[in-house]
């Protein structure tokens, strides 16, 4: 936070009001010190790969056979790098790669009772495996009020 006088003029006019906004639709607020601990002390990483992780493990798995398995932890690990070490190329391109990656997932390779199968659209970053008629409900917000970065 910028502690000059104009600083903590933007503060209370425009980042106080847009933070308690956030917070009484639910999101969960994260101090900055929080965040960057969430993001293994690396300002160079902005996925908290930690939450991540978590939701893809709850809320995504396949069905084979009538029954129902988990996701294997390599292919969550591998839906995770997908989105944390997307290469960056260009503003406009990287941003459409990676909304369709996020809202159509990726395909992965995973092998049941001695099988292989592959399940399209494995991950559906936006999580949309849990409830395709309300998938917003399904996510987990978080905002905070400094994200420093490199």
């Amino acid at each position: 936070m910028n502690l000059s006088p104009s600083g903590w003029l933007e503060n209370i006019i425009s980042q106080l009001p847009a933070l308690t906004l956030l917070q009484n639709m639910g999101y969960e607020y994260l101090t900055p010190q929080s965040a960057l601990a969430k993001r293994g002390g690396k300002r160079s990483k902005i996925v908290l790969e930690e939450i991540l992780t978590a939701q893809l493990r709850k809320l995504n798995q396949i069905q084979y056979r009538r029954q129902t398995h988990a996701f294997s932890e390599v292919n969550i690990q591998k839906a995770v790098e997908a989105i944390s070490q997307f290469p960056y190329d260009a503003l406009y391109t990287t941003s459409q790669e990676l909304y369709d990656l996020l809202t159509l997932g990726k395909s992965l390779e995973q092998i049941i009772d001695g099988d292989k199968k592959y399940e399209a659209g494995f991950t559906k970053f936006s999580f949309l495996q849990g409830s395709t008629q309300l998938p917003l409900l399904n996510n987990i917000y978080k905002n905070t009020s400094s994200f420093q970065m490199f």
